[in-house]
């Protein structure tokens, strides 16, 4: 007669249950769900948006002041004004 080892008892107990993979996948999703709901998720990324255009508008307009005012950038200057006007003031086609 053996006598049962408490250790492998021990190590069944403390385990826990083994899933099938999709199982787990499909806990983690609703789980990944309920919690983006909590924090409110798609309104919180559209006030990061917005106020990451807020901070970078000031940005452009201290560059672009700043390049304006420096004859130094005068070439980039002439080539930012034609292709703004080549994409911005399309030839309208020939054909009406």
């Amino acid at each position: 007669m053996t006598i049962p080892d408490s250790r492998e008892k021990a190590e069944d107990a403390a385990s826990p249950p083994v899933r099938p993979l999709g199982q787990s996948l499909l806990r983690l999703a609703r789980a990944m769900t309920r919690q983006a709901r909590q924090l409110q998720l798609p309104q919180t990324a559209a006030s990061l948006a917005f106020l990451s255009l807020l901070a970078i508008v000031p940005m452009f307009s201290i560059v672009f002041a700043v390049t304006t005012a420096s004859p130094a950038f005068g070439r980039l200057r002439q080539r930012c004004r034609s292709s703004c006007c080549r994409t911005c003031f399309r030839r309208r086609s020939a054909r009406r």
